[in-house]
């Protein structure tokens, strides 16, 4: 017999067990947080002595000591409200809000930065590892979007977190679905780091062979010559050496009023922006739009098959080849375009591009010091390698072949890795809202939906 349900009241909740009831986290909870830094600068970090957490040691649900500061004795002493015990939950309440980290264990002493909230259960009627995986749920995920305060950075309070909702049931029950989730959660976790060492590695392959191929060509038997390029060392000899601005003519996007962003449209002609440029290609999720009238306005930014599009801020080494689908397409502002302008192949160039060599040098030249940034004379200033185009067209013939290959298989291996972070969500949801329950049938204990009969 299905156990009965009842609303929750809450949208991101739904319906929970008859029998569970609802708290506010600030009446069963030890809820501290540093306040300020008390002076505490960057310089007082050392070598060794107790660790100072920040939310950017959490992975996985864990702190990875490693990568903690460490500070004096002293200045840990400043602070006994906030030094760590096992058992311990932190909670992130600035930046990325409500990152999640449980304290199962401490090889020294420990304290927190300003960032974090230290939860600790004041009675026995709480299992600090089931409201971890509470607090890891789309259940607290749903308050935090509902709560959080900031417009530039997003933030949530003390008080706020203390004022998180929640259904529990009794104590032996959340120790037995913390029991659950910590046993299936590290088997779909293991699962997913292998996926994405699998991925890791095929990408770097993929990266190795594109390097290997457009700087060495396809024969590997020809005679050889120093390309004077740091990062490339030999290159055949019957290759050229020249600069991009000797074989493209480089443009950057619309500046100022030419195009802004209370012109863009829900449709129309698509215009590619910093977000759109992958490695390699465009990526066509959350396009931008303007009316027909803004694009001819913009002839001289229309793009054409060929081009190669970089964006002029943050992942500077990204850049993408305009296919036949996107002819006519809109370079936005915050875009570089180059168009071959002489004897290349421009897959051969986009995939030159995408050689660490070339990453090295835009990323070693660009400028600022927040946001890296790059304008046209850093890329019209690069080295290129150029081969007759003949041998350009086989190296992009060769390379369009073998990288489609891997595409194909990195795609369905990211497309599991999402499949199963999405059950382990889903997994979690249903079992700390009471969804599906443990129960113990003939001797075996297996978990049920609550539709189960």
């Amino acid at each position: 017999m299905a156990e009965k349900m009842k609303p929750s009241g809450i949208d991101w909740i739904g319906d929970v067990p008859e029998n569970w009831y609802m708290i506010k986290l600030k009446y069963f909870s030890y809820l501290k947080g540093r306040i300020g830094w008390q002076g505490l600068t960057a310089d007082e970090f050392i070598d060794e002595g107790p660790y100072l957490i920040t939310g950017t040691d959490f992975e996985n649900g864990r702190i990875q000591f490693d990568r903690s500061y460490h500070i004096s004795d002293e200045r840990y002493n400043e602070a006994p409200e906030i030094q760590l015990k096992e058992g311990d939950l932190l909670v992130t309440k600035d930046g990325t809000v409500g990152k999640m980290a449980y304290v199962d264990m401490l090889p020294d002493k420990a304290s927190l930065n300003s960032h974090l909230l230290l939860i600790r259960p004041l009675e026995n009627k709480f299992d600090n590892r089931f409201l971890f995986w509470l607090m890891s749920s789309s259940v607290f995920n749903g308050y935090t979007e509902y709560a959080q305060d900031g417009t530039v950075m997003a933030s949530l309070s003390q008080e706020k977190i203390g004022n998180f909702i929640a259904y529990f049931p009794e104590i032996t029950e959340q120790q037995a679905i913390a029991d659950f989730l910590d046993k299936e959660c590290a088997k779909i976790d293991s699962i997913a780091a292998d996926l994405e060492k699998q991925i890791a590695l095929l990408q770097q392959y993929k990266k190795s062979l594109i390097t290997e191929t457009v700087t060495k060509g396809l024969d590997k038997s020809v005679p050889m010559k120093d390309s004077s390029i740091e990062g490339i060392g030999k290159v055949p000899s019957h290759w050229k050496v020249n600069r991009l601005k000797y074989a493209a003519a480089v443009k950057t996007g619309p500046f100022g009023t030419q195009l802004s962003a209370s012109e863009y449209s829900d449709e129309g002609i698509p215009v590619i922006n910093v977000k759109n440029i992958g490695y390699g290609t465009i990526i066509e999720d959350d396009l931008d739009y303007v009316p027909d009238e803004v694009c001819q306005r913009l002839a001289q930014h229309q793009l054409q098959l060929g081009d190669i599009v970089f964006g002029r801020k943050g992942a500077v080494d990204k850049h993408a080849i305009i296919t036949e689908s996107q002819i006519g397409w809109v370079q936005g502002s915050d875009c570089i375009r180059v168009r071959i302008d002489g004897d290349i192949d421009s897959r051969y160039l986009n995939y030159l591009f995408d050689t660490v060599y070339f990453a090295e040098y835009v990323l070693l030249y660009a400028v600022g010091t927040t946001m890296a940034s790059i304008n046209s004379d850093i890329l019209t200033n690069s080295r290129i390698l150029v081969p007759p185009i003949t041998e350009q067209r086989c190296i992009a013939d060769f390379l369009d072949s073998n990288c489609k290959t891997l595409f194909e298989i990195i795609e369905n291996k990211q497309s599991q890795l999402a499949t199963l972070q999405q059950h382990k969500k889903s997994l979690i949801y249903e079992y700390v809202t009471g969804k599906k329950k443990k129960t113990s049938k003939g001797g075996a204990v297996r978990w049920l939906s609550k539709q189960d009969n």
